[in-house]
Parts: C-alpha cells; sequence; structure tokens
C-alpha cells in the first residue's frame, strides 16, 4: 500500500497537468453553468464577478500551472516538483476554486495570491536546481506572476 502512494506522490510531482487539467476543466465547466442557473433561477444572485474570477484563476490558472509545473522541470533539466509545495498547492487551488464558485471573490482572491507566491517558490527551486540555461522567453514568467498578483489585489480594493 505505502508503494502504491510513494509511486503516485511521484507521479503527481513528475507531471502535475494529471491533476490540474481535469479540475481545471471542472471548475471552468462550473463557471460556464453559473448562468444557465441564474437564467433557470435555481441560483438567485447575479454570477458576473464569480464566473470571471472562476474562469481566470480556476480555469486557466489551473491549466497554466498544470503545464508550467509539468514543463519546467523538463526544460530546465531540475528536480522534480517540491512535493509538500506541490500538495500544499493543489489543496489551496481546489479551496481557491470552491471558494470563487460560492461567490466569495474577495476570500478567492486571497488565495489566488497565496497560490501565485507558492507558485513562485516552486519555479525559483526549479531555476536554484537547474541543469541547463533556461529558454529566452522564460524571463517573462516573472511579470506575469507579478501582473496576475496585482489584478488579485486590485480587484480586491
Amino acid at each position: 500500500m505505502k508503494k502504491i502512494t510513494t509511486q503516485r506522490l511521484n507521479l503527481f510531482a513528475s507531471e502535475p497537468f494529471r491533476f490540474f487539467f481535469p479540475f481545471a476543466l471542472i471548475f471552468g465547466g462550473l463557471g460556464v453553468l453559473k448562468w444557465p442557473l441564474m437564467f433557470w433561477q435555481a441560483e438567485a444572485s447575479y454570477p458576473g464577478q464569480s464566473h470571471a474570477f472562476l474562469m481566470v484563476e480556476g480555469f486557466f490558472g489551473g491549466s497554466i500551472m498544470g503545464f508550467a509545473l509539468t514543463a519546467i522541470p523538463r526544460m530546465l533539466d531540475s528536480k522534480r516538483n517540491h512535493k509538500v509545495l506541490l500538495l500544499t498547492m493543489a489543496v489551496v487551488y481546489v479551496l481557491m476554486c470552491f471558494i470563487l464558485n460560492q461567490g466569495s471573490v474577495e476570500m478567492g482572491n486571497i488565495l489566488f495570491i497565496l497560490l501565485m507566491f507558492l507558485f513562485s517558490i516552486q519555479l525559483l527551486l526549479h531555476y536554484k536546481h537547474r541543469q541547463c540555461l533556461p529558454p529566452p522567453g522564460f524571463i517573462l514568467i516573472a511579470p506575469a506572476i507579478v501582473c496576475a498578483i496585482s489584478g488579485a489585489v486590485m480587484s480586491m480594493v
């Protein structure tokens, strides 16, 4: 039993897209369903903000993190993702999406900011343990993360 759990954890650490992509699709679908639910009067509140943040932070965020955390270790020829950090990111991501789905945009954005900091730490660990030079476009990840955090902060003000 322990060997199976260790194998799954190693697979999760080496290929995070297997976790993040399906959850991104689920939460993206929930974000889209908010509109029909409102029109069918199953949801009482206007889902505009909740829909927008669930799609951007949940769907796109999950897809981008899944891709980046799978591709970057291979591009940099670095060690696998830090397992505890990756598990923490997965928990924060799912919690953030559930909270955004419930309509609490401010609390969801706080968790998104935390998620971006955890993502940054994971990327810095890969950069520190790299065996080869990153591609030239790698430098654009930093301003993208800063913009994502700035957008979440500005939406709370």
